[in-house]
């Protein structure tokens, strides 16, 4: 049986504020390849946002008390997220199909990482269900793009 994953605190934040940063620049580029104003619209929105959630889970990180910090994080599964993540903007799918499913996938990473930092910073994972409901919300917007 493999070892499990083990992460501190602000490695996951830290991944999670290099996501959002991806995000971004994902939403940014598809924003500028896509036919539709009021799509380019949205994406442009999603990626000024996906920057403030960047900024917002970076300053949770910082200001967390170090020692919660240590204690190890078990079972998250980083790097399958990375990997699912990356596949599907990696993929030949629609720019609206590719959005609906990552933002499917994040929703899923989100809610995990927030039961999964509760004990750490409860900060963190108010900030984390946000993010779950906003994953929610951007997924009925794109719905009318399909």
């Amino acid at each position: 049986m493999a070892e499990a994953e083990k992460y501190t605190f602000t490695a996951v934040m830290t991944f999670l504020v290099k996501l959002e940063e991806r995000l971004a620049e994902f939403y940014s580029r598809l924003a500028s390849e896509v036919d539709s104003q009021e799509l380019a619209e949205l994406l442009s929105n999603f990626a000024e946002k996906n920057r403030e959630w960047r900024d917002t889970l970076d300053r949770v990180r910082r200001e967390t008390v170090l020692e919660m910090t240590l204690e190890p994080i078990m079972g998250l599964q980083l790097k399958r997220f990375e990997d699912e993540i990356n596949s599907i903007i990696d993929s030949s799918l629609g720019p609206v199909e590719k959005a609906v499913q990552l933002e499917q996938k994040l929703q899923e990473l989100y809610k995990k990482a927030s039961a999964k930092v509760l004990h750490s910073s409860a900060d963190a994972s108010i900030v984390l269900d946000r993010l779950v409901r906003e994953c929610r919300k951007r997924r009925e917007k794109l719905s009318k793009f399909m």
